[in-house]
This record gives structure tokens, C-alpha cells and sequence, in this order.
């Protein structure tokens, strides 16, 4: 009787004793402050950290929790404890970094003022119409974003946080500027990018600690007379406005970039001739012409910009600019390049397209940045030998006679004392067609130089010098290498740039302590991954100026890459804009390239 008793023993429905069964406190807390649009155990995590971040929560207002988190917060956090583990106010920090990006808030309340010690407050990407007038008691204020947002104007208050540093006004519907912007004195950056301002006060230009200022994408048609006077200012971008005249810039001396793109210009920027401008932007204005003058102020310049002007010539000038590597004269009106243009030692990327070129053939234009220069080389009275194809200013091609009596006599080199125990071997611009066999003799070297001679073989003699580490072979008329060559395992460096190279040799890539190859300027058409990743210690590789019409994306699998050079080279993809950003960036769009 028992046994049917227990077999047929009702049993109660789940559903039923999880519907009636009492929550716990800590339970019952959670679910009230998750309906509140803040999990309990973020706050508790927060009160430790002093962080709290609530970016993308659909928030369209800020629970009064949040704002009370320093007030009072043992006895808060009694209320929400899930975890029966105590906190004590020893362990509790004051709010330092508040992050409400990304949400629906249309406005902050005036309980902000409750966080007096935030350092950071981040709101981008919300609705706010406005800020609240108490806003100015965030005293300890360093960081304030406010990007994209609908701001239309500025609360006088907040130009009393004198310790902000970082100011983000961008993507608002602003129209004008306050005067009491002169009281932001702790103010690095500015970004006023993508408003509608018309008109910039000239009390903006007392923030003498001013290093990052972006003014682009409004309606200014002039900028204050006094902006030279920022003379920490490190980046000015002032593009696609309504700009017809650029103010003196003189005392702005460590200016490093400088973005005038998409304006009225008809005149380049007036600076202080000086070592630090690395960028000038210019394309999209309506340039004419090249003030010679200014020229010379931009020699520090490593990438100029003058696409889509007005330009009908370049003056020759030009070749002064002798640390440019990056020039875009596309889209203007260019009949002719000067010759002496093919001087410019460090250009890697000419960028001519859109101009009606009659001087100068597509074909050539299609073989890249090295084959045009080369050509405007060949166009200078002096003779194309004796100018030095790593790139000597217009200085070093005085005359005929002086170039030629620095030139060391054949014999001279052959005579050279190398012996066994010689270190390095250096017979650079000697005139030699082969390689005296002194040079093997050098058993111990660990240093070789042959560059700038007319070596067109280089002999299986080579493999002898064992403990090779850098072998320079630049501008000769190697086209191979030989096997032998892989003996000398030690080799960490090697220049083989300005030869006539197809492809890079096979031997290479049995070198596996290499770290550095040159071999840009050559003819090289294809990239062996492959064989690129058989060396683990290549951190350094420049393959510039080549006629490589394609980039494998396996390419950003070297992950120990840490400088990468493609430019002048005649492929399409990577664009210009890729290569511009840099080693990694470059790596990183190729790998996500790589098929599936």
C-alpha cells in the first residue's frame, strides 16, 4: 500500500513554485535597478573603480542613482548588494569617468552637479538640445565630449572649466562662438568640426596652450588676423569652407599640419620657415601658382598636397623640397614637369593624373614615381651618370669637371688594402665592373660596400665571408645573386635598390636572420609571400618604385613587419590613401583581403 501511495504522490508544477516562491532582497534589488536601465552590479563595480560606463543602453534619461553615486554609498549599495557580500566605504572611490555615449538623452539634469570630481564625461552621439547652467561645477573637468549632438548653443557656464584640456563640439548645429572661450586657459584641443559657424572670435587665439584646433566643414569665410599667435599650435585643419585668404602664420613655428583643403585659396599659407610642418593639404582650392618664395619655408615638408587647382607649372624651385616623399599634382593644369624636379631626393609617390601632360608620355607616367624622375633626370644638361641616383640637390650638380674628380680611379680601388682581418670593405663610387677578389679575402669582415658602380655579377665568391652582417649593393647592374650566397647566414641587413632586379632573388630567403631589405627602384613585378615568410626576423622592407602591378593580401600575414614601403608602384589597390596611413593600417587591410 505504501509503495502505491508513493508511486502515485502528486508532485507540484514548477511554474507554480517558481511563480509563488518570494524573491530574495538582493534579487528583488537587481531587477528594480535593471528596470532602471543600470544593472546593480555595475554601480558597485563603479563605486570601487570610479568608471562607469552606460554607452549604448537606450537610456533617454539618466536614473537618479547615477548621480548619487557619491552620496551616501554604503547605504545604496546595501540596497542592491546580489552577492551578501558587504561594502565598506574604505574600498569606495569618488566618479571620476562618466561614459552616456551612444544613448537617447535629450538633456542633462542639474543633478549633475552631484559629481564634482569627474574628470571625463563622454555624452557623443545623443540628442542634446543643451547643457545645463550648473555644468560649471564640475570643477576637476579635463575631458568633455560632446560630438554628435544637436547643440545650437553654449551655456555660459561652462567656459568656467578652466582645468578642460579636451573640448569636442563636432557634428552640432552650432552658428556662433562665445567670447568667453578665452577662459578655457587649460584648453589643448578644440575640435568645432562639422557645425554651422560663420565667424571665429579673435579671443579664441588667447588659449596659448592651444596644440590641436579643427575649425573644417563650416561656413567661415575668414579666420581672426591674430591665429599666427598660437605658437604651441601643432595641427590647424581648417578644410572644406569658404576660406579665399589664409592669415599669416608666421608665429605658429610648431605647426606640423596643416589642412586647408576644399577652400577659395588662390595663395599658399604665409609661414615661418622652420623644421617642423611635415603635412600641407592645398588640394581643391583654386591655386595658380607657386610662390618661390614660400618655397623655401616648406623644406621640413614630407607630404604636400596641390590636387585639383589651377596649377599650369612647377617651378624648379621645387627641388628644394628635399624630404617631400609624398606629392599630389593631380587634376590640374600641368603641360610640363621641370627637370630638375627629377632631383628631389626622397620622393616616393608622384601623383600627375587629370593634367594634360605633353612632355612627358603615359608610358612612362605608367611605370611609376622612380621612371618619371629617371626621366626628368635625363632631361638636365649635365650628364644622367654623374648625378647620383640616391638624389643629390641641385648643389651637388655644379659641373661636369667636380662631379667627375670625386670619383675614385679603378685602379685606386683595386688597390685598396683589404685583408684577411679587414672589418668592413668599402669601395663605393670606385667605376667597377667586377669585384676585385681582394674583397673575399676579407674573411672576417663583417661590413661590405660596393654601392654606386657599374657591377653587373656579383661571384660565388661571396658564400667565403662567413660573418657577413650588412651587404650594400645599391645602384649597380645586378640582376641575380648567386646560391652561394646563403652561407653568409648571418647577414641582418641588405641594400640591393637601384639595379635591375625582376624579382627578388630565391637565395634571400634562405637568409633567416635578415631584418632589413631595400630593394626598391628595381624592376621587380611580383611579391613572393611565400618566400617573404620564410624569413622571421623581417621587420623592415621596401619594395618602392618597382613595376608590381598587384599586392597579394598574404602580404599582411607578416605580422612582424614593422615598416613596409609600396609606394611608386603601378598597382591600383592598395589606393594611395591606404598607404599613406602607415605600416600597420596597410597590413591590416590586406589581411582582411585574404579569402575565406
Amino acid at each position: 500500500a505504501r509503495r502505491k501511495m508513493k508511486k502515485h504522490k502528486l508532485k507540484l508544477n514548477p511554474e507554480f513554485v517558481k511563480a509563488h516562491k518570494k524573491p530574495s532582497g538582493g534579487a528583488a534589488a537587481t531587477e528594480i535597478s535593471v528596470a532602471s536601465g543600470v544593472p546593480s552590479a555595475l554601480l558597485k563595480q563603479a563605486r570601487r573603480s570610479g568608471h562607469l560606463n552606460l554607452s549604448n543602453r537606450g537610456l533617454t534619461s539618466v536614473p537618479e542613482s547615477v548621480w548619487k553615486i557619491n552620496i551616501d554609498p554604503v547605504a545604496t549599495s546595501q540596497a542592491v548588494d546580489i552577492s551578501n557580500s558587504k561594502e565598506h566605504w574604505w574600498d569606495q572611490v569618488d566618479l571620476t569617468k562618466l561614459i552616456l555615449a551612444s544613448n537617447q538623452l535629450k538633456e542633462l539634469p542639474e543633478d549633475i552637479q552631484h559629481l564634482p570630481t569627474l574628470h571625463l564625461l563622454d555624452v557623443h552621439g545623443n540628442e542634446l538640445l543643451g547643457l545645463p547652467h550648473n555644468i560649471g561645477q564640475l570643477a576637476s573637468l579635463t575631458r568633455l565630449v560632446l560630438s554628435h549632438n544637436k547643440l545650437q548653443s553654449l551655456v555660459p557656464e561652462l567656459f568656467h572649466l578652466t582645468c578642460l584640456q579636451s573640448l569636442k563640439l563636432d557634428f552640432n548645429e552650432l552658428t556662433t562662438i562665445p567670447d568667453d572661450v578665452q577662459h578655457l586657459v587649460s584648453l589643448e584641443e578644440l575640435d568645432l568640426s562639422h557645425n554651422k559657424l560663420e565667424s571665429i572670435p579673435d579671443e579664441l587665439c588667447e588659449l596659448h596652450k592651444l596644440l590641436h584646433l579643427d575649425l573644417s566643414h563650416n561656413n567661415l569665410k575668414c579666420l581672426p588676423q591674430s591665429l599666427g599667435t598660437l605658437q604651441g599650435l601643432q595641427d590647424l585643419a581648417v578644410s572644406h569652407n569658404a576660406l579665399q585668404e589664409m592669415p599669416p602664420l608666421e608665429g605658429a613655428y610648431n605647426l606640423v599640419v596643416l589642412d586647408v583643403r576644399q577652400n577659395k585659396l588662390s595663395h599658399i599659407p604665409k609661414l615661418k620657415p622652420g623644421k617642423c610642418l611635415k603635412e600641407l593639404l592645398l588640394g581643391e582650392n583654386c591655386i595658380c601658382e607657386l610662390d618661390c618664395e614660400m618655397m623655401a619655408c616648406y623644406t621640413s615638408l614630407i607630404l604636400l598636397d596641390l590636387r585639383s587647382n589651377a596649377l599650369r607649372e612647377v617651378p624648379e624651385d621645387i627641388s628644394s623640397l628635399t624630404s617631400v616623399e609624398r606629392l599630389d599634382l593631380s587634376n590640374n593644369h600641368l603641360t610640363g614637369l621641370p627637370p630638375k624636379m627629377g632631383l628631389m631626393p626622397n620622393l616616393k609617390n608622384l601623383t600627375l593624373e587629370g593634367n594634360p601632360l605633353k612632355t612627358l608620355r603615359i608610358a612612362i607616367i605608367k611605370k611609376g614615381t622612380f621612371e618619371i624622375l629617371k626621366y626628368l633626370r635625363s632631361r638636365i644638361v649635365v650628364e644622367p651618370e654623374e648625378i647620383s641616383q640616391s638624389g643629390p640637390t641641385p648643389s651637388h650638380a655644379s659641373s661636369t669637371k667636380q662631379q667627375t674628380d670625386s670619383v675614385p680611379d679603378v685602379a685606386e680601388c683595386r688597390n685598396t688594402e683589404v685583408g684577411p682581418e679587414s672589418k668592413t670593405v668599402k669601395l663605393s663610387k670606385c667605376n667597377l665592373t667586377e669585384v676585385p677578389q681582394s674583397v673575399f679575402e676579407a674573411v672576417q669582415a663583417s661590413k661590405v660596400v660596393l654601392s654606386f658602380n657599374k657591377v653587373s655579377v656579383l661571384p660565388s665568391d661571396i658564400g667565403r665571408l662567413t660573418k657577413l652582417t650588412i651587404l650594400d649593393l645599391r645602384n649597380n647592374h645586378l640582376s641575380s645573386l648567386p646560391d652561394e650566397l646563403c652561407t653568409c647566414s648571418q647577414i641582418r641587413e641588405m641594400v640591393i635598390e637601384f639595379n635591375r632586379f625582376a624579382c627578388l632573388p630565391s637565395v634571400i630567403y634562405k637568409l633567416k636572420k635578415l631584418e632589413t631589405l631595400f630593394a626598391g627602384s628595381n624592376q621587380i613585378a611580383n611579391i613572393d609571400v611565400k618566400g617573404l615568410r620564410e624569413l622571421p626576423c623581417l621587420t623592415c622592407l621596401d619594395l618602392g618604385n618597382n613595376d608590381i602591378q598587384q599586392v597579394p593580401p598574404e602580404l599582411g600575414l607578416l605580422s612582424a613587419l614593422r615598416y613596409l614601403e609600396l609606394g611608386g608602384n603601378p598597382f591600383r589597390n592598395p589606393r594611395a590613401a591606404i598607404l599613406a596611413k602607415g605600416t600597420a593600417a596597410l597590413l591590416a587591410y590586406l589581411k582582411d583581403r585574404i579569402p575565406q
